[in-house]
């Protein structure tokens, strides 16, 4: 999975941010845009790169939101942490029989062919990239429009000069 891979992914990830901007546009003011776009985005993107199915989403959002909630009870977080384990677990069985040229699939040949990584390894590593690919980045750019939000200024200065936002 290479830097090339990535870029062309850079119109789709595009058209997207367009869409899920214009649907929260489209709520109003007060639209959630955690809701609409921070969760959102992230969740297609690392799905996408580590190959999972459009349809998981839902579950997968399911699963991360049992597991980050605060009133979720350890047996529900660990239920949902092993979900998302087996969910992984599938997609590296499915890379196993047939090449699909993403991330996972380039963990599994390296698994495979060199041995580089055991079975649990690469398990973790996949759960891994995809938590931390998700989650984290959907706090991100949560936690980076609310400063902007409240520190208007800053807001202003990038409307002003677009050179400050690297492309």
């Amino acid at each position: 999975f290479t830097p090339p891979q990535i870029k062309s992914m850079a119109g789709w990830i595009d058209q997207m941010t367009t869409e899920f901007l214009d649907d929260g546009e489209a709520h109003g003011k007060g639209a959630d845009f955690m809701e609409l776009f921070a969760w959102k985005l992230p969740l297609q993107v690392i799905n996408a790169i580590l190959g999972g199915p459009v349809e998981s989403i839902p579950t997968l959002r399911g699963w991360v939101d049992i597991l980050t909630g605060e009133d979720s009870t350890i047996e529900e977080r660990f239920a949902s942490y092993t979900n998302i384990r087996e969910f992984v677990r599938g997609l590296i069985d499915e890379r196993r029989e047939k090449d699909t040229k993403d991330l996972l699939s380039v963990l599994v040949h390296a698994r495979d062919d060199g041995d580089r990584l055991n079975e649990e390894e690469l398990v973790s590593l996949g759960t891994t990239l995809f938590l931390g690919g998700f989650e984290t980045t959907a706090a991100q750019v949560g936690s980076t429009v609310w400063t902007l939000m409240a520190h208007r200024e800053l807001w202003q200065e990038l409307v002003d000069d677009r050179d400050l936002v690297p492309n």
